[in-house]
């Protein structure tokens, strides 16, 4: 999709993809008659964008868009962006492609899976304990004549989530992705398999390919989320990085070996944070949240293999509320509550567990206004009954933009005005309920209904409670080192 990013967000029976700058363009997808429960983005040929959703109306619908053409001078670019700060967002509203039916109960996850030949098709599970297998016509070439490719039965609870298990995960030379795959624009590599967690606490290793189940294995607690070491520095060790999925189950986290189906106990919160609401790793790192209100940061390297007594690396404080969503990665966690109250998302330093900044779920400035690099936007065009928002990432390229700039005052994130009443005071307290952060720009929802991106391209964040005064000459400026690497470039996982 060339420089742009999309994305993603769902609320109620509605979806709307945001794509932009340049030219920012908005798509509501209307046709659900339920919730709408796991949504994903396919990057398909030339200018067309494809959106796969499953909601509680037991559909899986698929979506097409068509992008315009986005400027390739830098001028244009300079120009899209000020236009996307001032005018009103093109709105288009579309219709599904294809609506696919065979569930019995509410979808549940939904996981896109490209093989070796480059073809696509997309699992999902439900309430009724089963997997099924589509084919994804007419958004990409299918495999199949008929839409259902595949059910599979074995679980005997709900399936909660899912993850794609690539050919060198499962130990095999990766033979590569070619064709429909490559134009695709699949980030993963080709997947050989798929892993499912399900409620009845067992995880299930399944041949996508030739369906059937290849071997089980079994968690002391239910399963609420699968997750992937994502470890684009080489930083893990290869065995940990190459063959290892991370399930949430109770107050843990395992790591399952997709080759030997072992798993082992690499966290454990302690029993007042109840279970592990939400997780996110990075290289040799996990971080979880939990009802007590902390964000723990584990090293993979340290508690393989030692058991539940092994004490995380960092337990990041500063909430009173639990952590619902949390994001992780070489320089920053960033964590966030649903609950309503004051600054529900914050942002620590991940190497010294340094609370650089509080924010709210929605800045007390009209949304559409820049202050120097710190630019915030309003991505709702309206406000949408109240109910948790669901942000299913920020995605596409574009998201890293220039080096932070240690001037913070000049070119950094400004503190909110002070309120003059009560209501100003408390606006941004909503509870946040979906967050996606990559490189420079985090994109969040509240429950008000309001989804708002802030975009650090051109500065970083002033720390927790400092001022905002310029620094005198010859005086360090306020969160030197911590502004001009924050939100660096490179930064993009």
């Amino acid at each position: 999709m060339g420089s742009r990013r999309h994305v993603l967000t769902a609320q109620q029976n509605i979806l709307e993809v945001r794509c932009g700058p340049p030219g920012d363009i908005s798509f509501q997808c209307y046709g659900h008659h339920g919730r709408v429960s796991c949504a994903d983005l396919v990057q398909l040929t030339g200018d067309r964008l494809g959106v796969i959703s499953g909601s509680a109306d037991q559909t899986l619908r698929l979506w097409q868009a068509r992008l315009p053409a986005a400027p390739d001078d830098e001028e244009g670019e300079e120009d899209s962006g000020r236009m996307g700060l001032e005018e009103p967002n093109r709105l288009t509203l579309l219709t599904p492609a294809r609506t696919l039916r065979g569930h019995t109960e509410s979808l549940t996850c939904l996981q896109v899976i490209t093989g070796s030949t480059g073809v696509c098709i997309a699992a999902t599970g439900g309430k009724e304990r089963v997997l099924k297998l589509w084919g994804l016509a007419p958004l990409l070439p299918s495999p199949v004549h008929q839409p259902q490719i595949a059910t599979l039965r074995g679980h005997g609870a709900p399936v909660t989530c899912l993850a794609p298990i690539s050919e060198q995960q499962q130990g095999r030379p990766d033979s590569g992705a070619a064709g429909v795959g490559a134009a695709a624009g699949a980030d993963a590599a080709p997947a050989a398999a798929l892993v499912s967690g399900s409620l009845d606490a067992r995880l299930k290793l399944w041949d996508v390919w030739n369906p059937a189940c290849i071997s089980t294995a079994k968690l002391p607690a239910p399963i609420t989320q699968l997750g992937s070491i994502v470890d684009p520095l080489g930083l893990a060790p290869g065995a940990l990085a190459q063959h290892a999925v991370l399930a949430a189950a109770g107050n843990a986290v395992h790591l399952l070996d997709v080759r030997s189906m072992r798993t082992e106990l690499v966290a454990a919160q302690p029993e007042r944070a109840e279970q592990v609401l939400c997780m996110a790793a990075w290289g040799t790192a996990v971080a979880t949240g939990g009802r007590d209100g902390a964000a723990r940061v584990w090293d993979l390297r340290m508690t393989a293999g030692a058991g539940a007594q092994q004490e995380p690396r960092l337990v990041l404080r500063d909430y009173r509320r639990q952590v619902s969503s949390i994001h992780m990665d070489r320089l920053k966690v960033v964590a966030s509550t649903d609950e309503y109250g004051e600054a529900p998302l914050r942002v620590w330093d991940a190497l010294s567990g340094r609370l650089l900044a509080r924010l709210g779920s929605a800045p007390s400035r009209p949304c559409g206004t820049a202050s120097g690099g710190g630019a915030t936007r309003d991505l709702s065009h309206s406000r949408w009954p109240a109910g948790p928002a669901s942000l299913e990432g920020a995605a596409a390229g574009g998201l890293g933009g220039g080096q932070g700039s240690a001037e913070a005052g000049e070119e950094g994130y400004q503190d909110e005005p002070a309120a003059g009443s009560d209501e100003e005071a408390r606006e941004g307290w909503e509870g946040v309920t979906a967050l996606a952060c990559r490189g420079a720009v985090l994109v969040t929802g509240n429950s008000e209904g309001l989804i708002c991106e802030r975009d650090y391209r051109r500065g970083g964040l002033h720390e927790a409670g400092a001022s905002c005064q310029l620094p005198q000459d010859g005086e360090v400026g306020v969160g030197e080192g911590v502004l001009g690497k924050f939100w660096r470039a490179a930064d993009i996982h």
